[in-house]
């Protein structure tokens, strides 16, 4: 327990010097991609190891799938919850309670007696912990219109960033160390997260003045409200079926990485470097759609096809170099086509939306969660690269409504608010 807690505290000293340095120079923007990588990074460390978690209390492989259903189902009921809850008292609170739940949450997986609690402790970080989907509609609020693109792209990119270490580190502690020692240190970064949070960004509210009436709308309000603009759902279609083709190869990539005799080391290898790679092209977003005049739907056009070519590639790519040029270069095409959709969300619908929106997006994409696995392992007892093949399909379907049914304007509704 005394290096838990001594590396623990070591963590937390380096990501103090971060946070007096970014404070003093008085970006909230930088503040918030710091928050979002350190809550990213504190899941990366136990993520992988949730099998070893289950395992230590006797759970099978069966019984650890119905531990990522509880995990779904829970983001699938919480998402647009916590959307509407940022949206009516305010982004900061709504990640205040985010990080409350995280918190306790990874406390009591690391010190679950039995399978049973483990599983009941993921149920309220699944509900509550929404950290991406918050801080993206904070983002929208801290950022000017043209700028938003940018901001999206740099904190998708802090996720890619601490994929590509948390993991590793995580396995380390837990082996040097202790089994749960990497979820007690996440524990910790979701408590220091929720110290930033508190101290340091702004508490910035909703406008409700837009509403038609004065009494502030409820949940199921604003997503009928929501579903009823034609360009939203024009956009929920294809983030709909571009998340639907990504599952499919997020579930087939161990598979495909089996049948190239792709080993531990390798394997971690080509996982660090395509989320180095992505991190780099998250960051460069903003200077390349300024250099090229490059619009949230422009870039739709670019990227969607350019994915798909690149998921056709690795599917049936004859060597490891091959598999890891196409996989990278499509994982990054990917981040900027969601990148793209989020910001375009948030440009479609009213300020006192976004949370609504994005958590009704979160919340379909949960669902798509429960049923790709089980499409993708039917898929794949035929043949592993039916279910990227398959994913082909829904990409070029995410391609179809953008190209030919999304007519509207990516900043009018901005321009109305303001």
């Amino acid at each position: 327990m005394e290096l838990i807690i001594a590396a623990g505290s070591a963590v937390l000293v380096i990501f103090a010097f971060f946070v007096r340095y970014i404070v003093k120079q008085g970006d909230f923007m930088k503040i918030l991609e710091l928050v979002v990588f350190i809550d990213l990074f504190g899941v990366a460390l136990v993520l992988p190891l949730m099998f070893k978690y289950a395992t230590a209390l006797g759970a099978d492989a069966t019984k650890f799938g119905l531990l990522g259903s509880i995990f779904a189902g829970s983001q699938l009921l919480g998402s647009p919850f916590m959307g509407w809850l940022s949206d009516r008292y305010g982004r900061k609170t709504a990640l205040l309670i985010n990080f409350t739940g995280a918190a306790g949450s990874y406390l009591t997986s690391a010190f679950a007696p039995t399978f049973l609690i483990l599983c009941l402790a993921r149920i309220p970080v699944g509900v509550v912990k929404q950290t991406m989907m918050i801080s993206s509609a904070y983002a929208a609020q801290l950022t000017p219109t043209k700028q938003r693109s940018a901001a999206i792209g740099r904190l998708r990119s802090m996720i890619s960033l601490a994929f590509v270490i948390g993991p590793t580190a995580g396995g380390f502690i837990a082996s040097e160390i202790d089994l749960k020692a990497p979820a007690l240190l996440s524990a910790m970064l979701f408590s220091f997260d929720f110290f930033i949070v508190f101290m340091y960004l702004p508490d910035v509210k909703v406008d409700h003045d837009h509403c038609p009436t004065k009494k502030k709308p409820s949940l199921m309000e604003k997503i009928r409200a929501a579903a009823k603009h034609p360009q939203l759902r024009v956009i929920l279609a294809a983030c709909v079926t571009m998340e639907f083709g990504g599952r499919l190869n997020r579930h087939a990539l161990p598979v495909l990485t089996e049948t190239l005799d792709l080993g531990p080391r390798a394997t971690g290898i080509v996982w660090s470097t395509t989320a180095a790679v992505t991190t780099i092209s998250g960051i460069a977003m903003g200077p390349l759609f300024h250099r090229f005049g490059l619009t949230d739907h422009l870039a739709t056009m670019y990227s969607i096809p350019v994915a798909c070519a690149m998921i056709f590639i690795w599917a049936l790519s004859p060597s490891i170099m091959t598999f890891f040029s196409a996989y990278t270069s499509y994982m990054s095409a990917k981040l900027v086509t969601e990148t793209c959709f989020s910001s375009m969300l948030t440009h479609t619908v009213s300020q006192n939306q976004v949370g609504a929106t994005l958590g009704t997006l979160d919340s379909l994409n949960s669902m798509i969660g429960l049923v790709a696995p089980l499409i993708a392992g039917y898929l794949s007892e035929f043949d592993p690269t039916y279910p990227p093949l398959v994913s082909v399909l829904f990409t070029l379907l995410a391609y179809i409504p953008m190209r030919f049914l999304y007519t509207g304007t990516e900043h009018q509704v901005d321009e109305k608010n303001n």
